[in-house]
């Protein structure tokens, strides 16, 4: 594995032997990082907020997980 600062980017190469579904975890958790560096949410609000996105989806998505 090799890390390598470009400009403004961070290139990562990584041998194909890796598992694919360990690799979309850190990819998600990269993001996430990427996406929360500049904001100035505090985590009971971001607690708020994934409680609020749950509850949603739970009652948009209930009927169809839960037929018999």
């Amino acid at each position: 594995m090799t890390i390598q600062r470009k400009g403004n980017e961070i290139i990562i190469r990584i041998s194909d032997k890796i598992d694919i579904e360990s690799l979309q975890r850190l990819m998600n958790y990269l993001t996430y990082s990427e996406v929360t560096s500049e904001s100035d949410a505090n985590q009971e609000e971001i607690n708020n907020l994934a409680s609020t996105i749950n509850k949603g989806w739970w009652e948009a998505n209930k009927n169809r997980l839960l037929k018999p």
